[in-house]
Formats: C-alpha cells, structure tokens, sequence
C-alpha cells in the first residue's frame, strides 16, 4: 500500500485539530491551491465551507440534547 505525501498545511497539530473539528478538509484547500487558487484565500475558504457543512439542524440538537435541556430548565425553577 503505498501512503500518500505529507501536505506542509504550514500550521501546527493543534491549529490542524482545531480546523478538523470545525469541518475543515486539507485535501479541499491542496485541490484549490492546485487549481491556482492563493494559498492563504485557499485556506480561508476550505475553513469557510468547513462550517457550512454537516451542522446539525437545531432540532436535531434538541431532540438529541432533550434530557440537558429539562434539566437545565428545571434548575431555574
């Protein structure tokens, strides 16, 4: 099995984890710098559409957080 090349992402493990969490994709910033795009506009528009994608919608949370939501609403009674 032959590993794809290391990307220099130019930012530190912790930057990377943070952008991950938030939806970032480093391949999605290497295809627009490849496709000419500047690197730091390539970077802030793969973080951009990072978070636009796979946000829950907000009753999804509700339902899935339901049980936290009566006990925090039971705690201001």
């Amino acid at each position: 099995m032959t590993d794809l090349p290391i990307q220099n992402l130019n930012m530190t493990d912790t930057e990377y984890a943070a952008f991950v969490a938030k939806g970032y994709d480093p391949a999605f910033e290497q295809q627009l710098v490849e496709l000419g795009e500047n690197p730091d506009q390539a970077r802030n528009l793969a973080r951009f559409v990072g978070l636009l994608q796979d946000n829950p919608l907000l009753s999804l949370w509700e339902k899935k957080n339901k049980s936290q939501i009566l006990t925090l609403d039971r705690a201001r009674i």
